[in-house]
């Protein structure tokens, strides 16, 4: 017969690790997380009829860096709807979601 033992007191330590991020990751969170806001703030405008066309024109372009940032090629000027995607980043897809913003672009 094996007998389960438990504790009331659970430490830290033991549930939680401080790990070292490295900066590119960072920066990922960055840009991810402010493209979120900026989608959240255009998509009020847009549904009250608001939206300036300056405020399309950066929406259109926070678009495009989107698309440059999931598959991970950097924006030489190229058409974004000439891209062909080969191998996307998944971090970066799953940063994406986690982030809300492929519900705010395809509700």
């Amino acid at each position: 017969m094996l007998r389960i033992g438990t504790s009331s007191l659970k430490e830290d330590k033991e549930a939680f690790a401080i790990v070292p991020v490295s900066p590119a990751e960072v920066r990922d969170l960055d840009f991810a997380n402010d493209a979120s806001k900026v989608l959240a703030s255009i998509s009020g405008k847009l549904e009250k009829g608001t939206i300036t066309q300056n405020e399309r024109r950066a929406v259109t372009k926070l678009l495009e860096d989107l698309v440059f940032f999931v598959v991970d090629i950097s924006n030489n000027g190229q058409d974004v709807l000439e891209i062909m995607v080969n191998k996307p980043n998944r971090e970066r897809q799953k940063l994406m979601r986690e982030q809300n913003i492929l519900k705010q672009v395809m509700p």
